[in-house]
């Protein structure tokens, strides 16, 4: 999801005292921030990362109206208020100066903005120099102190400690009439309730606001602890149609009036709430009774930081991304982490290894602030230094001050993010600013011009590949906004802030747009995505009406064989901008602002000198009564997914045949099914297609699949090897784990009523990003301290989960052992699947065996069951037992789970397995006396050199030589075996063997099993021996 890459860099403030930075805002779309001190105002740019206005507060206006405390951007960034710690609000006019210069050399006297021309290569790149002054313009007193600052858009929202939330509009003016009053505003726990009550509290104020204008709220915190949300019908926010929405009385003291901070969250619905306990305490707004319910807590677990939790302090400050998708949270002991939206811990500043702890360069952050797009985290932090000192005694104790310091963070985010099609869910592709890192994943077979296959797969790790786009490109579209690979992993599509650029992965070169007024007018919006040698966006362009100024609203294919442009490029206009689309096949799937779906059928004609592709509008669908807003929808797709149908007994058939039947909608991270009605019209495209005639679709009502979805995958094309794992669904859920909705294997005449389809969920180690089928694993991605030449970075690393043996349990547990096999069936031809029984056999052994309450249904005899119906099944208890603990093996060879490891050691004999019987071997060595494991021994050694075993052979006989003499005289036995050797003329292997590795060597401590050690309780020891034969 959000990786921190790289070392971060350090900026600081050019004046000579030291200074303390309180507070940080950027702007609407996040290109500037002002950063304050208690006495200095200073702007800064965020590309490039550099301080372009600073303004020192008089001594006087210091005295008068206090230092520094919040500041706020109008949105056209023309206006900056910052208000004071005596209550006065002071606006300063924001002009910007654009002298003859820039950063890196002079230029030319054209326009600094204009953009290059393409036939230039060697055009050079310059930032252009920006200079911006803050003009005071006039002052406005409160009368009280000022708690919180909140941009409203045409107004201003003021909270005191009086009680009140004032109006004023960046002219300098007080709207007492819009002033809402703590004590006077209408309360309620739920607004289908009737119940309406008051607060008669005169010393209650609101602390800590939050706007958010998609909500249409205002998160509030109030001076007692607790919160809540106060609403509006209208975006005017008059206190006659003001509510507040607070949270209901908790009896758990650890999250009731503790609160001390708040975010929002607008695509999800969520409330972010800090609590001086140091947890995070997220609530969702209910649907039906309009609430405020707890969702999930987000806190940092004993088990990785025990070190630090106890020491967290409160959780002061939380931030969302730009986009939503993670939470920064900061505690008062200057620890930041990076969290998903429904709560999975990304990234903590405080390692949980003790070698490396990266809080030391940090320092004690007391400041967070997302740059644009996620990219960049700006954070102010105090780092303690020793101040220089002319005194030579070691003794002295040289005085240290802190310090603060200005760091910007550099992170990777998932394209998934803001491009969530499912053409390419094998492959992990993290976007940067102006790079992309692509890991290939699966059996990709790929030829370039000479014919040189290419085959990468999850076994055979090649790493991550960097790649940087151009500078022609990124210079004048920085940051990167969608990017998209091909399902072949040979093609990779990258779209700024105007235009796309293309990349081949074999000849490593860009194509960029020819004409670079083209690009300019082409701004891709809702995402962009590869159709077989086509690239599909969505975008807004103004390219043939420049003097009506009005955006137009398309969809437009390109192709790669050809050049970029808009000649050779395919295009359906939409009524209204497009929010996200998808593709399934041949079939494209588009989400407008206007809550309308719009289904195009896609089609290939052959001609010269390219192929070309067009579209045909199939159905427009609206969804207006199931989706509130627009924004609230981050994913859109089509499946052949339906509640009412699983894998049928003749599914080969099949397999090739599998159109789309249902729209999946994920709605504040609730998935929704609309599944056409049978016998209705196809959603695919039908030949002969007739122009500009839509066919009338019906869907059944929406089925919630899940809730709390992040990341959602879904599979077009069947497997037929693996027919259940490629028509499932999978589903991130956040902190409820991983989310599979798998098919079950059903006969045509089955009672009706047997579900088709059944969710398992699972446990998650790694985030996923990625599902392989056909590897049946899961992908993710790391990052990673490293501790270089005294400074710290982050490294990405490629991560792996298996997850058969999580769906082998929860089918198992729900009596769907037959589902289980046939799942096994297709799988066992992945070379870690026995690693996959094992790891199986292992969880439950551990679970249950380690329980202290009795279980009523165990699950480990079943399990056992299961395992035995499998070639490989001694193997796999063998290595179990071998990575469990001793204490755990009776339970595990008990005879109501394994049985006799005996009679198992006999089965291993009667197939030649002997490796595996000398497994057993060490099972029985601590189960039996020692008497009998000598037997067994025995036995081994003659079937290790009937069959020319030799290594083996003299591993038996150091084990031999590890059991006691006193329990028994193993001299007589070793000179019997001695005879059955071979000469040592017979084979120069085997010879060689027996002199690096003598099994008669006088000495014992030399002669140890390689297996394991004996942990039977022995009583061994050459005194006693002595003495024993002395008498």
């Amino acid at each position: 999801m959000y990786f921190p890459i790289g070392s971060f860099r350090s900026l600081s403030i050019p004046i000579e005292e030291s200074y303390d930075i309180i507070f940080i805002r950027t702007t609407r779309d996040r290109l500037k921030l002002v950063v304050l001190t208690p006495t200095v105002i200073t702007v800064w740019l965020s590309k490039p990362s550099t301080l372009v206005g600073l303004i020192r507060r008089s001594e006087n206006s210091i005295a008068t109206h206090g230092h520094n405390v919040y500041a706020e951007w109008r949105n056209d960034t023309q206006k900056l208020v910052v208000s004071t710690e005596k209550g006065y609000v002071i606006y300063y006019k924001v002009v910007i100066d654009k002298p003859k210069g820039s950063f890196f050399g002079s230029i030319s006297d054209e326009d600094p903005c204009e953009y290059l021309i393409r036939v230039n290569t060697e055009a050079q790149f310059e930032f252009p120099l920006v200079r911006i002054k803050l003009i005071q313009d006039n002052v406005l007193q409160i009368g009280s102190n000022i708690q919180g600052l909140a941009n409203l858009g045409p107004d201003l929202l003021v909270a005191d400690d009086k009680g009140f939330l004032y109006r004023i509009s960046w002219d300098g003016l007080l709207h007492q009439q819009l002033t809402l009053s703590i004590n006077t505003l209408s309360y309620t726990t739920s607004l289908s309730s009737d119940r309406v009550f008051k607060l008669h509290k005169p010393d209650l104020y609101a602390k800590y606001i939050e706007f958010s204008p998609l909500l249409n709220g205002i998160g509030i915190i109030f001076s007692d602890g607790t919160s809540g949300l106060i609403i509006c019908e209208t975006s005017k926010f008059e206190p006659q149609q003001c509510q507040c929405i607070v949270i209901q009385p908790s009896n758990d003291e650890k999250i009731w009036k503790t609160h001390c901070c708040v975010a929002l969250n607008a695509i999800y619905q969520l409330l972010a709430f800090g609590s001086t306990n140091g947890q995070g305490l997220v609530y969702y707004i209910d649907e039906l009774t309009a609430s405020l319910q707890l969702a999930f807590k987000i806190q940092l677990s004993v088990e990785n930081f025990p070190d630090l939790v106890e020491n967290l302090g409160a959780l002061c400050s939380m931030k969302w991304s730009p986009d939503y998708r993670v939470l920064c949270t900061l505690w008062g002991n200057g620890t930041f982490a990076i969290w998903t939206v429904f709560g999975i811990l990304l990234h903590c500043s405080h390692s949980s290894e003790q070698s490396i702890n990266p809080m030391e360069p940090y320092g004690s952050c007391r400041v967070i602030e997302w740059g644009p797009d996620g990219y960049t985290l700006w954070v102010s932090s105090q780092k303690s230094i020793i101040s220089p000192s002319t005194a030579t005694d070691d003794d002295v104790e040289l005085p240290i001050q802190n310090s603060s310091q200005l760091l910007l963070l550099n992170f990777l985010k998932s394209a998934v993010i803001n491009n969530p099609h499912s053409g390419s869910i094998e492959h992990l592709l993290l976007q940067s600013e102006d790079k992309v890192y692509l890991y290939l994943s699966g059996n990709q077979q790929s030829t370039n011009g000479n014919n040189n296959g290419l085959s990468i797969s999850v076994g055979c790790d090649v790493g991550w590949q960097v790649i940087q786009l151009p500078q022609l490109y990124i210079h004048n579209n920085w940051p990167i906004k969608f990017a998209c690979i091909d399902n072949t992993g040979q093609y990779l599509a990258v779209a700024g802030q105007h235009g796309f650029v293309h990349f081949s992965l074999f000849t490593r070169k860009w194509k960029l747009f020819g004409n670079a007024g083209q690009e300019r007018d082409i701004r891709v919006v809702g995402g962009l995505l590869w159709w077989q040698e086509f690239i599909v966006c969505g975008c807004t362009s103004t390219s043939e009406n420049r003097d009506e100024h009005t955006s137009r609203y398309e969809i437009r294919l390109y192709s790669r064989l050809t050049n970029l442009d808009n000649q050779f490029s395919n295009a359906a206009r939409l009524q209204s901008p497009i929010i996200c689309l998808n593709i399934y096949d041949d079939t494209l799937i588009v989400f407008s602002y206007d809550l309308h779906i719009m289904l195009y059928g896609l089609e290939r004609k052959d001609g010269k000198p390219a192929p070309t592709a067009y579209m045909v509008k199939l159905h427009e669908i609206s969804v207006e009564p199931y989706v509130p807003h627009a924004v609230f929808v981050p994913f859109i797709g089509l499946t052949s997914l339906r509640t009412d149908s699983g894998l049928p007994q003749s599914h080969a058939s099949s397999l090739n045949d599998n159109p789309p039947q249902s729209i999946l909608i994920n709605v504040c991270g609730r998935l929704l099914l609309l599944q056409q009605e049978r016998g209705g019209s196809s959603l695919v495209l039908q030949k002969p297609a007739k122009k500009n005639s839509l066919q009338s679709v019906t869907f059944l009502p929406p089925v919630m699949i899940a809730a709390w979805v992040e990341c959602i995958w879904t599979i077009s094309h069947q497997n037929s090897t693996n027919p259940y794992l490629s028509n499932a669904l999978w589903l991130c859920c956040g902190l409820h784990g991983m989310k599979v909705w798998l098919p079950l294997y059903r006969k045509v005449d089955e009672p009706i009523f047997q579900s088709h389809r059944i969710m398992l969920t699972f446990g998650l180690t790694i985030y996923p990003l990625a599902v392989v089928v056909e590897e049946a694993v899961i992908l993710g991605a790391m990052a990673e301290f490293e501790h270089f030449n005294s400074k710290t970075f982050c490294s990405i690393t490629k991560t792996t989960q298996v997850f058969l043996n999580h769906v082998f349990q929860e089918l198992i547990r729900k009596n769907l052992d037959f589902d289980a096999l046939q799942i096994a069936q297709t799988c066992k031809s992945i070379p870690h699947f026995s690693h996959v029984l094992e790891l199986l056999l292992h969880k439950v052994l551990e679970e249950e065996a380690t329980s202290t309450q009795p279980i009523p249904d165990p699950l480990l005899p079943r399990v056992t069951d299961f395992i035995k119906l499998f070639p490989q099944f001694l193997r796999i208890v063998s290595h179990c037992a071998r990575k469990t603990e001793v204490a755990l093996w009776p339970c595990l060879f008990s005879t109501s789970i394994i049985g006799d490891p005996k009679k198992l050691f006999q089965q291993c004999l009667t197939i030649n397995n002997l490796e595996t019987a000398a497994s057993y071997l060490i099972i029985i060595q601590n189960l039996e006396k020692s008497e009998i494991s000598q037997q067994f021994a025995q036995v081994l050694l003659e079937h290790a050199l009937d069959h020319d075993k030799w290594e083996l052979a003299t591993d038996i006989l150091r084990f031999i030589h590890s059991i006691d003499p006193q329990d028994l005289n193993s001299d007589e036995y070793i000179r019997t075996i001695n005879t059955r050797f071979p000469p040592t003329t017979a084979s120069n292997r085997v010879s060689n063997t027996l002199t690096q590795k003598s099994p008669l060597s006088p000495h014992r401590d030399t002669l140890k099993f390689t297996y394991v050690t004996n942990i039977r309780q022995r009583t061994s020891s050459v005194a006693s021996t002595i003495t024993n034969t002395s008498t």
